[in-house]
């Protein structure tokens, strides 16, 4: 067996032990927000300050869990695309909190 079969190979079984484990937590999630959002109607104000709450108290969490999911989406596009997106990522993920910061200082964020 040549080593292009055994990294396919190797690959596809990656893949279906990943997906195997990331499907039902995104048929979860969904269902999870199915269920949120049928509780609280658009009208409920508890709702909204409930997950306001949720986002704030997890910040951390969800800030890496971006970061992560952004490097993922990079890697894929440079293996797809045989660029080096890693470094546009990088530069994204550096410069655009002081631009967003500076728009919306300016404008007062309240628009």
């Amino acid at each position: 067996m040549d080593n292009t079969k055994r990294d396919t190979i190797i690959s596809r079984v990656f893949i279906i032990a990943v997906l195997a484990i990331v499907l039902p937590w995104l048929w979860n999630g969904v269902v999870w927000v199915w269920h949120w959002y049928t509780a609280y109607s658009a009208s409920d104000a508890k709702g909204w300050s409930d997950t306001w709450h949720f986002i704030i108290k997890n910040f951390s969490i969800i800030l890496i869990a971006y970061t992560i999911i952004s490097l993922q989406a990079a890697g894929i596009a440079e293996f797809k695309f045989k660029r080096r997106f890693l470094t546009a990522f990088l530069l994204a993920l550096l410069v655009t909190p002081p631009i967003m910061m500076a728009t919306y200082g300016r404008h007062g964020g309240d628009q």
